[in-house]
């Protein structure tokens, strides 16, 4: 049985912080959990990629709904 997915909304954070919201969602992903993040900066999405993929967890990020941000995704392989 798969836990459910968290969603965290870190766009009221500063840069450096989302960074460590990005580290941690990616060590949840590694232990089985999948984490959807929702931030307002492009950098922080941009950043996600390729730090999911070096760890081998699945990263996808996509528009948000409202249209003013970015929704980032991890989950286990």
């Amino acid at each position: 049985m798969s836990s459910p997915e968290v969603e965290k909304d870190i766009r009221a954070l500063p840069l450096p912080d989302q960074v460590v919201a990005i580290e941690k969602a990616i060590e949840d992903a590694l232990q089985g959990r999948s984490v959807k993040l929702f931030s307002e900066t492009h950098m922080a999405a941009t950043y996600a990629l390729p730090k999911a993929l070096g760890k081998g967890v699945r990263c996808r990020v996509t528009p948000d709904s409202a249209g003013q941000g970015w929704q980032i995704a991890f989950s286990p392989k």
